[in-house]
């Protein structure tokens, strides 16, 4: 049987952790494809295949999204409440990255059914360990 290709969506607002984000995933040796969408809104229109992501050829539905919490026009766990909305028809596993280790984050980011929750600063290794153990690939 054919392996699943990887699709990965970052979900980040900062430029320079997008690209720190996507180099790290190249440094794995997954054969993974790449999008970006830079705030809750780009990332739901993204994923609802709205407006510029309506192709679903160029902007195909991830098979894991890694998500920042802390993004500027809107919290990222609106995102998990949309997916939670959703049906979590998407089935992607998120990887939650944020700055807090605060419990009360990690328990909401479970509640909506995060799979993982890395805090930041996170390690290429650390990184790389956790795609695999979500992606079954």
């Amino acid at each position: 049987m054919e392996k699943a290709a990887l699709k990965i969506l970052i979900i980040e607002a900062d430029p320079a952790k997008e690209y720190l984000l996507e180099t790290t995933i190249a440094s794995c040796g997954l054969a993974a494809s790449v999008r970006r969408a830079q705030g809750v809104e780009q990332a739901i229109a993204y994923l609802s295949g709205k407006g510029s992501f309506a192709d679903r050829r160029g902007f195909p539905l991830p098979s894991v999204i890694l998500l920042d919490l802390h993004l500027p026009d809107g919290p990222g766990v609106t995102v998990l409440e949309w997916l939670m909305e959703h049906g979590r028809a998407l089935e992607a596993a998120v990887v939650v990255l944020c700055d807090s280790r605060e419990e009360a984050d990690v328990k909401r980011a479970a509640a909506l059914r995060a799979h993982s929750y890395l805090v930041k600063p996170i390690t290429p290794d650390g990184l790389c360990e956790k795609i695999q153990s979500v992606w079954p690939g």
